[in-house]
């Protein structure tokens, strides 16, 4: 009886030694698998990163946004916000051309007005 208890005592051993065993490389692999499906899952992030540096850097003027469709509709929305502060730089430069433009015709004009004033004075005090 105690030779049945022995061998009943090794194989319980044996069979939770391959049951820990074999429950520890499940969760080692489903864990791969997990970190597999996030990258995977978090590619399209990685992409738009990309590709907001490359517009940061001036590579590309809008977002792409072949993406899925959340982050599709948020490429596009930014897309909107860029093209609109585009517009408001190129009205804002417009202005200012505008600006020195008026500002230079100004001067001109005030010069020209002091020019023959100061000949005159020059002239009548001994020139």
């Amino acid at each position: 009886m105690a030779a049945q208890d022995d061998t009943l005592v090794r194989d319980i051993r044996k069979f939770r030694h391959l049951l820990w065993g074999g429950l520890t490389g499940l969760g080692v692999v489903l864990l791969g698998v997990l970190a597999l499906q996030v990258r995977w899952g978090l590619a399209p992030l990685r992409r738009m990163h990309a590709n907001l540096h490359d517009v940061e850097q001036g590579r590309a003027e809008q977002l792409d946004t072949r993406l899925p469709e959340e982050l599709a509709t948020l490429a596009a929305s930014m897309n909107a916000v860029l093209a609109r502060d585009q517009r408001l730089i190129e009205r804002g430069r417009h202005t200012a051309g505008n600006l020195a433009h008026a500002l230079k015709n100004a001067a001109e004009c005030h010069a020209s007005s002091i020019t023959p004033v100061a000949r005159s004075e020059s002239s009548r005090l001994g020139g």
